[in-house]
């Protein structure tokens, strides 16, 4: 009986720690994910940047060459991705009379089925302000991205010169 107390005791610890350390991450994870993210492009470049060394180009002339192309990747991909929200926040009427559309449709499927659901319930839940709203926060995380890639590309430096 003690034995089965004791075990019961150490799985409440072990669960509660477990919370602890999953809380703990889930508040840095600000600076968490941009650091493994850096770690993760620094593990992928240095064999290129030791590549470049080996080739007689030198510590300095091998990290620009490294950070030109890293900028070069991360811009077209800002690039990319703005021009694509950029295109989606243009069309988003077009977007909205499809949605209608076929909300249209699924509602007609589901009265044949014989469950009617009212259409404007529908309709409030695919209002034009929540779409404009996951835009705008679209736009912030490119924001933040854009923010979080000067971090990057300078931590990714400084990794590198420590190879």
């Amino acid at each position: 009986m003690e034995h089965k107390k004791a075990t019961i005791g150490y799985f409440f610890i072990v669960a509660a720690s477990v919370v602890i350390v999953l809380a703990g991450v889930k508040t840095a994870s600000v600076i968490i994910v941009p650091f493994l993210l850096s770690l993760f492009l620094a593990t992928i470049l240095a064999p290129f940047y030791l590549w470049l060394k080996k080739l007689g180009l030198g510590n300095f002339l091998s990290l620009l060459i490294i950070v030109i192309l890293l900028l070069l990747v991360i811009g077209s991909m800002v690039t990319l991705v703005g021009s694509s929200v950029q295109d989606f926040s243009q069309n988003v009427p077009l977007y909205e009379v499809k949605l209608r559309d076929d909300l249209d449709g699924f509602l007609e499927m589901i009265d044949k089925w014989g469950l009617h659901i009212p259409k404007k319930d529908f309709i409030t839940i695919f209002q034009t302000n929540s779409l404009i709203r996951y835009i705008a926060s679209t736009l912030k995380s490119l924001g933040s991205l854009l923010t979080n890639s000067f971090m990057i590309i300078l931590t990714v430096t400084f990794m590198l010169m420590e190879i």
